[in-house]
């Protein structure tokens, strides 16, 4: 709705056009044109004075002409890169519960696996009980197992628990339930991975040659949000990405101006360009870091749906052979359950008030408080 001619126009400017029109005035807009002050034109940011030349696409260009030159960094990560990925195959029923066990090794901290939830068959050679000396191929039922490594969990946990502080119990359980979430999508996407790798070697092959990121992101990027606006996709401190594993750790290793990847989160594959460093002089876990990346989706088709996210997560299953995750990792993940949990651990029916057990990472913390709190 149009604002009244009184409250459009200063007194002042009212009463010189009164003036004007009676003493005849071609026109109020020729009134209007005689008394108004002249103006310079905005330019393309908005702001008062002559144009500047190129406006903000020029400033743009001028801000990626002062950036630091983008370098590759051959940076393979223990259970985040393709490569890395430690899969095998174990034994299951026809509706894909596990039923082979053999001794985990000593280098893997637990293994993951969904169980009965999508099973696949494989053709095995097998003695031929008929003609001995002879093989026969046998289909057989197997899931797909994803082991983790003491360098992958150790690694990770030493890097974010030094920069944090507080319940190192809580701490623990969380970073090794944002791990496990992670196998469990890459085990849902086991049958992809192949495509994706194909795909991420077309990628790093541009990037290694020096092809700028901006220019990759445009044709290679699969994310249609952050494609339109070079990638962009990370503006975040130290803090903030601890739903994202390995992302904690991957991102806030790089140094300005690094291109690395791929690596896989439970949402997608990723190479990340490190574009600024904002460094927080007395708090590192608040440093930020803007980054670009090349996003590769994992299905070919349609994204899961939250249903379909959550179905893959509470079929995920967990097998340990070392304390630490025994003591940490919720029961009902685990297989076989813990025997550490007993009496002490849960409340007996009917008296919800008892006190229970401390759980802690090590024996000796049992039953102490968070750190902090006495």
């Amino acid at each position: 709705m149009a604002r009244p001619f009184s409250k459009a126009l200063p007194s002042s400017r009212l009463l010189a056009v009164a003036l004007l029109l009676a003493c005849g005035a071609p026109s109020l807009v020729g009134a209007l044109a005689q008394e108004a002050p002249k103006q310079e034109p905005a330019n393309q940011d908005g702001e008062k004075g002559p144009r500047k030349k190129g406006g903000r696409k020029a400033e743009r260009a001028a801000a990626a002409a002062e950036a630091p030159p983008q370098r590759w960094v051959e940076k393979p990560v223990a259970g985040a890169t393709p490569s890395e990925l430690l899969f095998s195959d174990a034994a299951a029923t026809p509706e894909g519960h596990r039923t082979q066990f053999d001794k985990i090794p000593d280098e893997i901290a637990f293994e993951v696996w969904l169980d009965d939830f999508e099973p696949r068959t494989r053709t095995v050679e097998k003695p031929d009980p008929d003609h001995p000396g002879q093989t026969l191929q046998v289909k057989e039922t197997v899931v797909s197992v994803l082991s983790v490594t003491n360098a992958e969990w150790d690694g990770y946990w030493d890097y974010l628990n030094a920069l944090a502080s507080g319940d190192e119990t809580m701490f623990f359980t969380v970073i090794a339930g944002e791990m496990v979430e992670q196998k469990a999508m890459l085990l849902h996407y086991r049958g992809e991975m192949p495509s994706v790798e194909e795909r991420a070697k077309v990628v790093a092959e541009k990037l290694r040659r020096g092809v700028p990121m901006r220019d990759v992101v445009r044709v290679h990027s699969e994310d249609e949000t952050t494609r339109g606006i070079e990638g962009l996709s990370f503006d975040h401190e130290r803090g903030q990405l601890l739903n994202l594993y390995p992302f904690p750790k991957v991102l806030f290793e790089l140094e300005q101006g690094d291109i690395a990847g791929p690596y896989c989160n439970k949402q997608a594959t990723y190479f990340l360009k490190i574009d600024r460093i904002v460094r927080s002089a007395n708090a590192p876990w608040r440093d930020k870091y803007v980054a670009s990346a090349v996003v590769l989706r994992y299905p070919t088709g349609p994204n899961l749906k939250l249903n379909q996210i959550g179905a893959v997560k509470m079929a995920a299953r967990v097998r340990t052979a070392q304390e630490r995750f025994q003591r940490m990792l919720p029961p009902g993940l685990q297989v076989p359950p813990p025997p550490q949990f007993g009496p002490s651990d849960a409340a007996p029916l009917g008296t919800p008030g008892a006190i229970l057990l401390r759980r802690n990472v090590a024996d000796a913390k049992d039953n102490q408080p968070p750190a902090g709190k006495q």
